[in-house]
């Protein structure tokens, strides 16, 4: 989705277009598709009001709860990332 979205933006740029594509990446969310999942997550309006305070930005990029920690670590170490994603 991240590339689909940059991607996105590159056309949208050299069309010449002022549409903005924001770019929202939050972690597990208490939502109906996560109900039967007994792991960790954020609310549904905690994303919503992170979304919409980088949204005020003009924030592009949103990375919300863990996927921040996730997106620095990536930034020093992909590989590090992957397995930090995928542990075992």
């Amino acid at each position: 989705m991240h590339s689909y979205c940059l991607a996105s933006r590159l056309a949208l740029k050299r069309k010449g277009s002022n549409i903005k594509f924001f770019d929202l990446m939050p972690p597990l969310t208490e939502t109906p598709l996560a109900k039967g999942l007994d792991v960790p997550k954020i609310s549904a309006a905690e994303v919503a009001s992170i979304f919409m305070k980088s949204f005020e930005k003009d924030e592009l990029e949103i990375h919300v709860g863990d996927t921040e920690k996730i997106y620095q670590l990536f930034l020093k170490s992909p590989e590090d990332a992957l397995m930090a994603v995928n542990p075992g």
